[in-house]
């Protein structure tokens, strides 16, 4: 991709300085899903059908165990058992594959 698309798609999801983005991402369907400094805004799925979203978690800088840790505090110890699990700096929402367990926000 040259650095004209990139700005474009860019400019599309409301970052106009290049200077600013953290993380950027091309999605499977040509989106760009990018990151600024400002995570203030941001909602990331970081288990997706329980597989952990490696990308994301890295673009919020957090890791592995920070993700396990934070699950096992709401009693999910198979990261498995989740089909999603959405963090926001406000919320952590958490939706299990069965149903044992309700639909968790934190």
């Amino acid at each position: 991709m040259d650095i004209l698309t990139y700005s474009n798609l860019l400019k599309n999801i409301g970052i106009y300085d290049i200077s600013d983005v953290y993380f950027a991402q091309m999605e499977k369907n040509g989106a760009i899903t990018a990151f600024t400094n400002n995570f203030d805004n941001y909602a990331v799925l970081l288990v997706i059908e329980g597989k952990i979203n490696f990308s994301y978690l890295d673009g919020i800088g957090k890791d592995e165990d920070w993700l396990k840790d934070a699950l096992k505090k709401e009693g999910y110890d198979n990261i498995e058992k989740i089909f999603i699990a959405q963090w926001s700096p406000e919320k952590f929402l958490i939706i299990p594959n069965s149903k044992e367990h309700k639909v968790k926000l934190v």
